[in-house]
């Protein structure tokens, strides 16, 4: 049996897909915590908390779905569809 990778457009749609993700759900909820936090730190410290966790969320969506492409294999066989 050998096993088939994914054709390379489905890493860039992974990417996309896990980019939407962070910018509709991640980043409002860190722009909240910085608004909340503004309250009690200095803004620059605030700023700078905000840029690093959005910049690594950022990161992380496109790195992910990178290792998920790489160890993603597949095989179509007679009785049913085999995934590793």
């Amino acid at each position: 049996m050998e096993l088939q990778r994914l054709h390379p457009r489905a890493l860039s749609f992974w990417r996309v897909q896990a980019a939407i993700a962070v910018v509709a759900g991640i980043l409002p909820a860190v722009l909240a915590i910085g608004v909340v936090l503004n309250q009690h730190w200095p803004v620059s410290v605030v700023v700078v908390l905000v840029g690093i966790v959005s910049s690594l969320s950022l990161w992380l969506a496109m790195w992910i779905p990178k290792l998920a492409y790489d160890r993603f294999r597949y095989a179509v066989r007679e009785h049913d569809f085999y995934v590793e």
